[in-house]
C-alpha cells in the first residue's frame, strides 16, 4: 500500500505549506552587518520571506520584538498568503491580518496577553514558544519532559507543554545561570532563530502532519462510463493525466520547481461571517494547478451564489509538501477550506483540527451541502467519505476539510 502524505496546518490547509515561502533577494540593513552574530541568521530569514526590514532602511535585530512583529514572521513563515484573508479596517494596526490569521488557525490562547489592540506590547519568551508550538503542533503540543531549567516549575501552568515543547525541538535553549526566563522580552534577532529553528524540525515531528494509507484506485467500474466526460469523474484517470501533466502516464510532478512552474494564484468569492453571525461579501486566495484555475474560480463561484451562503474563513491550495509526499497538494490539485471546523479524524480520533458538526458550526462542511454537491459535479472528491462507507468520524479515516482532483 502506497502512502498518502497529509500535512495540514490548522489553518489552510495550510497553509497549509508545512512550508512555501516566495524567495526574495537578501536585504542589506544601514544598522546590520556581517560582524553581528544573527546576520547569517536574518540574511537567510529575509531570502525565505520571513522577515522584512523597517521602512527607514533598517532592521534592529536587537531591538524589541513586538507581538505584532513576531506575528507577522511566524504568519509568513508557516501559513503564507493566509493573512490575505483578513484585511485591516481604516484604523486597525498594520498588522492585524497576521494576527488574525493566527488566531483563526486557534494558536492563540485566552491565557496570552495579546489581542488586536496589544500589538505593539512586548512578546515574552514563554508567549514565543508556546504560540509557535500551538500554531505547528495543531492546537495540542506532543508530550515532552520537563526541561532541565531551574525556573520551570515557576512558569505559569498553562505555557509549561508548550515550553517543554520548545525546548525538545530545540526552538530555544535556556540561559547561561540554568534559567529559562520565560517573562523576559525577546530581541528580533531572537525571534528570527527562533523561527529557523522551527522551519529546519522536520515535518514529521509536527503534529500537523499525519502519514495515512492512500487509498488503491477506484476498480475501473467505479468511473467507467464512456457516456460520461472523463474529466469530471471522480478518482483519477488518463485524460486528468493528460489535462494536468500533459501526458497520460504521468501522475505527478517530478520536483518542486516543475510543480510550482505550473501554479497560479487565483482570487474566488467568499462568504465571511462576522462575530454577530451575519454574512459578508468577501474573497479568499489560493494557489492552485494553472489547467485547474478557471474551473475553481467557477466551483467556488457556484458555492457563492447558492443560498446556502457558505463562509470560508481559510483555504489553502497547493504546497510543496517533500519530494517523497505522495498527496495532491504538492500537484496543486487539493483544496482544504476551514481546516478546524472540518478535521481530519480516524476512528474518532483528531489528527488535525478540532471537529465537524455541520448543522452547529456553519464552518464545517456538511454531507450534502452545497460545498460537497459543487466539487464532486466537477470531478473533485471529498474527504469525508471517499475512503471509509460514509462520513461517520466515529469509525474510518475522514478528512473533511480535504477535496482533491484525482481522488487522493
Amino acid at each position: 500500500m502506497k502512502q498518502k502524505l497529509t500535512a495540514i496546518l490548522c489553518t489552510i490547509a495550510v497553509a497549509a505549506s508545512l512550508l512555501v515561502l516566495p524567495v526574495q533577494a537578501a536585504g542589506r540593513w544601514s544598522d546590520l552587518d556581517e560582524s553581528h552574530w544573527a546576520y547569517s541568521a536574518i540574511s537567510r530569514a529575509s531570502e525565505l520571506g520571513m522577515v522584512r526590514g523597517n521602512p527607514d532602511g533598517t532592521m534592529a535585530p536587537d531591538g524589541t520584538l513586538t507581538w505584532g512583529q513576531y506575528l507577522t514572521m511566524l504568519s509568513l513563515t508557516f501559513q503564507g498568503e493566509l493573512y490575505l484573508n483578513y484585511p485591516a479596517s481604516a484604523g486597525a494596526h498594520w498588522a492585524y491580518p497576521y494576527f488574525a490569521a493566527v488566531d483563526a488557525a486557534g494558536a492563540i490562547r485566552t491565557f496570552m496577553p495579546v489581542g488586536a489592540d496589544r500589538l505593539d506590547t512586548p512578546i515574552t519568551r514563554q508567549d514565543a514558544s508556546a504560540l509557535t508550538v500551538l500554531l505547528l503542533d495543531c492546537g495540542t503540543p506532543k508530550a515532552a519532559a520537563d526541561p532541565a531549567v531551574l525556573d520551570f516549575l515557576e512558569l505559569p501552568a498553562d505555557y509549561r507543554p508548550g515550553v517543554a515543547r520548545a525546548f525538545a525541538l530545540k526552538l530555544l535553549s535556556g540561559y547561561p545561570d540554568g534559567t529559562f526566563g520565560g517573562s523576559d522580552t525577546l530581541t528580533r534577532a531572537q525571534g528570527v532563530v527562533i523561527l529557523l529553528n522551527a522551519l529546519d524540525v522536520p515535518i514529521e515531528e509536527w503534529n500537523t502532519v499525519q502519514p495515512e494509507p492512500e487509498p488503491e484506485p477506484d476498480p475501473w467500474w467505479w468511473w467507467e462510463d464512456e457516456d460520461s466526460d472523463p474529466l469530471l469523474r471522480l478518482g483519477e484517470n488518463n485524460a486528468k493525466h493528460l489535462r494536468l501533466f500533459g501526458d497520460e502516464n504521468k501522475r505527478r510532478f517530478e520536483n518542486r520547481e516543475e510543480a510550482e512552474a505550473n501554479m497560479v494564484t487565483v482570487t474566488v468569492p467568499a462568504w465571511k461571517l462576522k462575530k454577530d453571525g451575519t454574512r459578508t461579501s468577501g474573497t479568499a486566495t489560493l494557489k492552485i494547478h494553472k489547467a485547474l484555475a478557471d474551473e475553481v474560480v467557477e466551483i467556488f463561484t457556484e458555492i457563492y451564489n447558492d443560498p446556502e451562503q457558505f463562509p470560508i474563513s481559510s483555504i489553502g491550495g497547493y504546497s510543496w509538501r517533500g519530494d517523497n509526499a505522495t498527496g495532491e497538494h504538492n500537484c496543486g490539485t487539493a483544496i482544504d477550506i476551514n481546516p478546524t471546523a472540518n478535521f481530519q479524524v480516524r476512528d474518532g480520533q483528531a489528527l488535525a483540527g478540532t471537529h465537524w458538526t455541520p448543522g452547529e458550526d456553519p464552518y464545517s462542511i456538511a454531507e450534502n451541502g452545497i460545498v460537497v454537491r459543487t466539487f464532486r459535479a466537477h470531478g473533485w472528491d471529498w474527504g469525508g467519505d471517499a475512503w471509509a462507507s460514509d462520513a461517520n468520524p466515529t469509525y474510518g479515516y475522514h478528512d473533511y476539510m480535504h477535496f482533491s482532483y484525482m481522488g487522493k
